[in-house]
């Protein structure tokens, strides 16, 4: 097993907790909503449930002796790159430790047994920085149809990752995948730490093959002035929005294209710092109404855009940041 993999500590899966009463009240107010959706009652009494749920939840790591129903329960949920069947789910996303393919989740027992509430899938590899640990842009990997269909593979002695691609997420519960993310975040702080995640909305209704056509540099072009883009609080791309409200200070870093697959052509990397100075800043001009953005894309921009975006200055590291303060908004 990979020395850095060893160190990693999730929850022993015997402690979940029994949280049955609270999902009772959680699933009752969410049921109830469906009929009386204004009312404020249900609404306070469904997100306090749930905010109860996601503090308790265990944080343990997925393995193919899992409790099978909350295997398939996982299987079900998984919606961004979902798999035909479970087996392939089985032996394309869930590795043992020290795999170079890992599964996360929040975890709690309900009347029926196990029940997630968040899942995040995470793929380890050697990016090769230079001689001072500094990351070049275009070596992040984007390649999605590759790495969710590879199955999980036992890393050798000496080959110690240093990068965590996180290339899906679910969740169930308000702000259950934010409290996860955190956690897998703190868990890698000596990883660079990157998404891949498609952009469906950026793609949808757009002639793809034209827009393959097009210099890579001009690909990468649109797609920062389409991220930077945001009327009102929330009015922005979803999944940059997902990432960037999740109060773990992610930003727009860079973005890499398939040309030519039947989807997922034009890929966002949202980067989570481990330098917790620039997280805090991030998050701050994020609440103030800009876009965090790497220096990289946000040059790309117009001269308008750019004042609404707030240039990230990070030369990526796959280095720790020594602890510092702590940071609260």
């Amino acid at each position: 097993m990979s020395n850095i993999l060893k160190k990693m500590k999730v929850s022993d899966y015997a402690v979940v907790p029994d949280l049955s009463n609270l999902f009772a009240e959680c699933d009752r107010a969410k049921q109830d909503l469906k009929a009386t959706p204004q009312d404020d009652s249900l609404t306070s009494t469904f997100l306090r449930a749930a905010d109860e749920i996601r503090e308790q939840a265990a944080f343990v790591r997925i393995t193919p002796d899992t409790d099978r129903r909350l295997l398939e329960q996982l299987w079900r949920d998984e919606k961004v790159h979902p798999t035909d069947t479970f087996e392939e789910y089985l032996a394309t996303r869930i590795g043992w430790p020290g795999d170079h393919k890992a599964a996360f989740a929040l975890v709690a027992q309900d009347e029926n047994g196990p029940r997630a509430i968040a899942a995040i899938y995470v793929y380890y590899d050697n990016i090769k920085p230079d001689g001072f640990g500094v990351v070049n842009l275009k070596t992040l990997r984007g390649d999605i149809h590759t790495i969710k269909t590879e199955v999980p593979r036992a890393l050798e002695p000496d080959e110690d990752p240093d990068v965590a691609y996180f290339y899906t997420v679910t969740s169930k519960l308000p702000k259950a995948a934010y409290t996860l993310i955190r956690k897998v975040g703190e868990m890698h702080d000596r990883m660079l730490k990157s998404t891949i995640s498609p952009a469906r909305e950026f793609t949808r209704g757009r002639d793809m093959d034209v827009f393959d056509a097009l210099p890579e540099d001009e690909r990468r072009a649109q797609l920062a002035d389409y991220i930077s883009t945001r009327e009102g609080y929330d009015d922005m791309d979803s999944v940059a929005f997902f990432h960037m409200d999740n109060g773990n200070g992610a930003y727009a870093g860079w973005a890499s294209f398939n040309p030519g697959k039947p989807d997922d052509r034009v890929m966002m990397h949202y980067i989570y710092s481990n330098n917790p100075g620039l997280a805090f800043d991030n998050q701050r001009a994020f609440r103030a109404g800009y876009v965090p953005m790497g220096r990289a894309l946000w040059s790309t921009l117009s001269s308008e855009k750019q004042a609404r975006v707030y240039a990230v200055d990070e030369a990526l590291s796959v280095a720790p940041y020594p602890p510092e303060q702590e940071y609260t908004l």
